[in-house]
Formats: structure tokens, C-alpha cells, sequence
């Protein structure tokens, strides 16, 4: 297996953000392990090709530019009330 490690904010569905990024490139996951420290997600996947062969590190870039970045931001907080 590849061990694919990544941390993002701690928000409501990140991991099925992160795992429908990583299936959409046909990568297998194997096994997961999440855990959340504080704000933040630390999540590890073990990942294959479809064949079954280990993802080269030069394919990360791959799953990085299908990364939607916005949703891995910091949660955008409302603006605050206007002052009179």
C-alpha cells in the first residue's frame, strides 16, 4: 500500500470530500485512519492503483490539483453585524 497522509480543517464532511477525490482518480482505500486534533483533521488513507500497485509519490500531484482547495479552507465566518 501507499500511505496517503493529509490534515485539513476539522469540518463536516472532509473525509468524504477527501476520499471521492481519491476514488475519482480510480485509487483503491484499503484501509483509513482518522483522528482530529484540536481544529484540524489528520487523516491517513492506504491507498493502490486499480492493479494494485503502490501510487508513486509523482502521482500526489495528481490528487492535489483534484483537491476542490476551497472546501479544505478555513470555514468562512459570517460577517459581522453592521454597526448604527
Amino acid at each position: 500500500f501507499s500511505l496517503l497522509e493529509v490534515s485539513a480543517p476539522d469540518e463536516t464532511g472532509v473525509v468524504y470530500r477527501l476520499a471521492r477525490a481519491i476514488s475519482a482518480l480510480g485509487w483503491n482505500i484499503h484501509a483509513a485512519r482518522l483522528s482530529v486534533w484540536g481544529s484540524r483533521a489528520r487523516d491517513a488513507f492506504y491507498i493502490t492503483h486499480p492493479d494494485g500497485r503502490k501510487v508513486p509519490t509523482a502521482d500526489a500531484a495528481r490528487l492535489l490539483s483534484a483537491l476542490p482547495h476551497e472546501d479544505f479552507s478555513k470555514k468562512k465566518r459570517p460577517a459581522p453585524p453592521a454597526r448604527r
